[in-house]
């Protein structure tokens, strides 16, 4: 979702969104969107992997 539309939904400002992506996205070690997505499904697919 664009961080507009993820602010509008939760009730805060667009900037408070862009500072928890980034958040998320320095902790995950990823740069942009397509690499978190990608390390998304890395984790999903371990966790199947356990089950």
């Amino acid at each position: 979702m664009l961080n507009k539309h993820i602010a509008d939904r939760l009730g805060i400002t667009e900037r408070t969104v862009q500072v928890h992506r980034a958040n998320v996205f320095y902790k995950l070690g990823v740069r942009n969107a397509v690499q978190f997505a990608q390390k998304l499904m890395l984790i999903k697919s371990a966790q199947d992997d356990k089950a």
